[in-house]
């Protein structure tokens, strides 16, 4: 064997490492490779990382051993659609490749690529495609790993994956960690480009650098700059450190922010407030309140609900509702208000039915004054939905008060003027004797109740927050 290849050992297609058995070579990088690999019972396919940690010293062996533990405990605990999991660490022992001993390999979700492979092949000064639902994924992500209580600590390009149908997960969590009241501790580690400035002059102590949430949400800014402008630093210079290094200095008011021109303006806000020079000015926005201005920011214009920006106080939204009833009544309908015209509604049978969540106890609620949410239970007409068949398995999704329709594009989850365009075509799965799933026929994914209120994500089996039943109404 070759000097070349004895430094680093691969894994041949068919080598078995734990229940996964190899079938390719992926990539290769700093610290090991990677490799395809699918489960030996039912065939789903994850990716292996091998990590050299044979090579290192004991101590700092015993260090990357915990960071791994560490990996693996909160992929367990943070379970969410824009978080990878890791599955096992494994330590591989092997008699008829004894050149592995010794080696760690981290079994996890298959991606497509990361991030960073689209950054370096996509053009400067222009977003990448579908920029604002990727900030969407990478903002929701965080947003539950800090509503977990952790901090990510290495939110970077090379550390975010794309999988199919433009799906985003956040992944190396080596680097995360608990927080103890405020703030937690990491060894001093970490990418230069994305780390915040105060990262340069912190000490650090016998327990490792002091991490807050606030990091993170600098991170966020860069990544956001670099996605909204095909790669571009917010900062100036050569190398990661030069980089660093303008951002202390701007930091430490040598300099003012300049975001690229390439930056749209609705954006701008968002990525100067996530990149304040220090952690109490971050402090102020949490990953919470970043992704619901990340998903206001992603909706398009036209995704604003018909009157509810002008809605005043209860006694105009009366006289709104009365003056509406009473244009139905007469069957004047103005163009765009009330159900849609006539040969634009689904035909076929129809049935009328609420959608409570198993998760959240709570009803698909739609008015003219808050629009979609899930909500207490009352059974009023704004939680009753009529259900029409169109094409097969195809149906739409109409609330019985608002007339609007159940809509989903990928970026808005929302009610719209009924009409026959893919976004409002849902199929409603029912089970026998089981919960129901409602999955969007445009997107693939299915409606989902939770802390961050109704959404569209891939379809999970078992999930109990995409899992709906019918509610009889409390009079009845």
């Amino acid at each position: 064997m070759s000097s070349a290849k004895a430094s680093r050992p691969g894994l041949l297609p068919g080598h078995r490492v734990g229940d996964w058995a190899v079938t390719g070579h992926i990539g290769d990088g700093g610290w090991g490779s990677v490799y395809a690999a699918e489960h030996i019972a039912d065939k789903s396919t994850v990716a292996i990382k091998l990590l050299r940690t044979d090579l290192l010293p004991p101590a700092q062996r015993a260090s990357m051993d915990e960071l791994m533990r560490r990996e693996v405990r909160f992929s367990l605990m943070a379970e969410h659609p824009n978080v990878v999991r890791t599955h096992a660490a494994l330590t591989l022992k092997d008699r008829e490749r004894p050149d592995l001993d010794g080696m760690t390999a981290l079994v996890m979700d298959r991606a497509e690529r990361s991030l960073q492979d689209l950054l370096h092949d996509a053009p400067v000064g222009i977003p990448v495609p579908n920029a604002p639902q990727l900030l969407v994924g990478i903002s929701a992500g965080l947003a539950h790993i800090h509503s977990r209580g952790w901090v990510h600590g290495d939110l970077k390009p090379a550390n975010i994956l794309l999988a199919r149908d433009d799906q985003v997960w956040l992944a190396d969590f080596g680097l995360s960690a608990e927080l103890e009241g405020t703030h937690a501790y990491i060894p001093p580690l970490g990418s230069l480009d994305h780390v915040p400035p105060e990262w340069w002059s912190q000490r650090s102590s016998l327990r490792g650098a002091p991490l807050r949430p606030t990091a993170d949400i600098w991170a966020f800014g860069v990544v956001a700059h670099q996605i909204l402008t095909g790669g571009l630093h917010p900062f100036p210079g050569g190398t990661a450190r030069a980089r660093g290094m303008a951002a202390d200095t701007y930091a430490r008011g040598g300099t003012r922010l300049r975001l690229d021109d390439a930056v749209p303006l609705q954006w701008r806000g968002l990525i100067t407030d996530c990149l304040r020079p220090d952690h109490r000015s971050r402090a102020s926005l949490s990953a919470l309140d970043m992704m619901r201005r990340v998903r206001t920011l992603a909706a398009p214009p036209a995704a604003h609900r018909r009157g509810r920006a002008i809605l005043g106080p209860v006694g105009s939204l009366r006289l709104v509702t009365a003056a509406l009833a009473v244009t139905l009544l007469s069957g004047d309908i103005p163009a765009g208000h009330g159900p849609a015209l006539q040969g634009s509604r689904p035909t076929g049978s129809s049935t009328v039915r609420t959608f409570q969540n198993m998760y959240t106890k709570a009803c698909m609620d739609d008015s003219l004054e808050f629009g979609l949410r899930g909500y207490a239970c009352n059974g009023l007409d704004f939680q009753r939905w009529r259900i029409r068949r169109t094409d097969g398995t195809m149906q739409q999704i109409e609330n019985i008060d608002t007339h609007q329709c159940l809509y989903d594009d990928g970026i808005v989850l929302d009610t719209k003027p009924c009409d026959s365009s893919l976004p409002r075509s849902w199929v409603v799965l029912t089970n026998e004797g089981r919960p129901d799933t409602v999955r969007s026929r445009a997107t693939g994914k299915c409606l989902h109740d939770g802390e961050y209120g109704l959404q569209t994500l891939p379809c999970w089996p078992g999930s109990v927050r995409q899992q709906w039943r019918e509610r009889g109404r409390p009079d009845a």
